[in-house]
């Protein structure tokens, strides 16, 4: 209801599996899920008026295994001891997550000279996340996490900005950096993107996404466009071009022109 709220559910994919239509995400586990939400109201005359409802998580659990060896692939539990949304359309809240990572053969993570070994590693880590009412003129989200990362330790930061210039026009960008000092080696990665939406429009859109990363220097450009001639029929026009970046020129990686139409109709 809407104070109390359960979910659990499974799913299975053994090795053998094979989609022939579709997208698998993983192949060869087991995925158990639970969550337990406790989301009270205040009462409209309480001190805490302004307090829409509470967001209570005493324990999320994900435990997922391998299908034929039943070893442990991950594991998390998200415990959210404090949160809330209010009525002015902010929201706010504290995680703790406890997390397993069951590797099965060595993890480069970053380059050669920067390896996990294969084994069961456990952590544990805090966060903090907000957003602020998104239908406003300027609007943004946050999220800042630290805690243990296999075995040394990662901070990340994750910030969002977004303007809303007119009915038509609406911009965002977004900074997240992640720290990351591990016995084999340490390494910041920062990650810068933006978006552009346009609609013409209630049936034409349009988008500009950009993205780049200081690890692998590579500028992502992403085109879209969308128009709906009638209702219950879509055409897309995609465009994405990857850049290699570097200190001294830019080197074009691929670039790609996608078109897709969706036409439905009853029988």
């Amino acid at each position: 209801n809407d104070q109390i709220n359960v979910f659990m559910s499974a799913q299975k994919s053994p090795m053998p599996f094979e989609p022939e239509v579709g997208l698998m995400r993983r192949r060869n586990f087991e995925e158990f899920f639970a969550t337990a939400g406790w989301r009270p109201r205040p009462s409209p005359t309480s001190w805490w008026r302004w307090i829409r409802q509470w967001d209570i998580n005493p324990g999320e659990f994900t435990y997922t295994i391998y299908n034929d060896t039943r070893a442990l692939q991950t594991f998390l539990w998200t415990v959210r001891p404090f949160g809330f949304s209010t009525r002015s359309g902010e929201y706010f809240a504290v995680q703790v997550e406890h997390s397993a990572e069951g590797l099965i053969e060595d993890f480069n993570i970053r380059s050669d000279e920067v390896v996990i070994p294969k084994g069961e590693y456990w952590f544990t880590r805090y966060s903090i996340n907000g957003n602020s009412f998104a239908s406003r003129f300027i609007s943004g989200r946050f999220r800042i996490s630290s805690g243990q990362f296999f075995e040394g330790t990662r901070t990340e930061q994750y910030y969002e900005t977004r303007i809303r210039a007119s009915k038509y026009l609406s911009i965002s960008a977004v900074v997240e950096q992640n720290d990351v000092q591990l016995p084999q080696g340490s390494f910041t990665t920062t990650l810068f993107g933006n978006r552009l939406e346009y609609a013409f429009n209630p049936n034409l859109f349009g988008l500009v996404f950009t993205q780049w990363n200081n690890d692998q220097e590579l500028l992502i450009l992403n085109y879209r466009l969308q128009w709906i001639p009638i209702i219950g029929a879509d055409f897309f026009l995609i465009i994405n071009h990857v850049v290699k970046t570097g200190n001294t020129e830019w080197v074009p990686q691929q670039t790609a022109v996608i078109g897709k139409l969706i036409w439905r109709f009853a029988i």
